[in-house]
């Protein structure tokens, strides 16, 4: 049976160890940067712009789609300004006229109304009523296509810049952890040199 040297023995079971203890510190690394992340205002206002930009799209590509509109309006007016034109006063001598020249011309001739009112109407519409069922269909608008194609764009760049914020993020934390580890290391090379040093 082939024995291993003892320092090569001390080299396997020192990087067991380590490897045992880095992956536990990079589960906390991990618990850590995901804490931040969650935590983190600035990325849930991405979050928010990037679903804000997923519903201009769907907003967008609605668009194509054909609509149907039904409005109705009733209007009732009472009172405001009215126009008062003439057209009895006007109109009534001149059929009466033309009654006794139709007599003498053509007796027996049907008679011209001379009992035409005067307009009194009143500016504003009153019992009013108007009902529209409008269909609308785009078939050709390059407006709706580009919209469409600068909302998708909008979308790219904010998930573009949500990834690298992120990623700045996790950047940041991981080296902060870093840092943190090694003041720990430095402070207990510290404790051991002073443990050396008043021995």
């Amino acid at each position: 049976m082939k024995q291993f040297p003892p320092s090569l023995l001390i080299l396997l079971l020192s990087s067991f160890c380590f490897s045992e203890t880095y992956a536990q510190k990079s589960a906390i690394l991990e618990q850590y940067v995901q804490t931040g992340l969650s935590n983190n205002l600035a990325l849930q206002q991405q979050n928010l712009d990037l679903r804000k930009a997923q519903e201009a799209i769907r907003q967008s590509k609605s668009l194509f789609y054909p609509s149907l509109k039904f409005e109705a309006n009733y209007t009732r007016a009472t009172g405001g300004r009215r126009i008062q034109f003439p057209v009895g006063d006007l109109i009534n001598p001149i059929y009466a006229n033309l009654n006794e020249l139709n007599e003498l011309v053509q007796p027996g001739a049907p008679d011209y109304p001379t009992n035409v009112p005067n307009v009194n109407e009143q500016f504003l519409p009153d019992d009013f009523h108007e009902t529209k069922l409008s269909f609308a269909y785009p078939l050709f608008n390059s407006d709706l296509k580009y919209n469409r194609q600068i909302q998708e764009h909008l979308y790219e760049s904010k998930s573009a810049q949500k990834a690298a914020y992120e990623q700045q993020l996790r950047y940041q934390i991981t080296e902060a952890y870093l840092l943190y580890l090694q003041a720990l290391e430095a402070e207990k090379i510290w404790q051991n040199s002073k443990t050396v040093l008043t021995e």
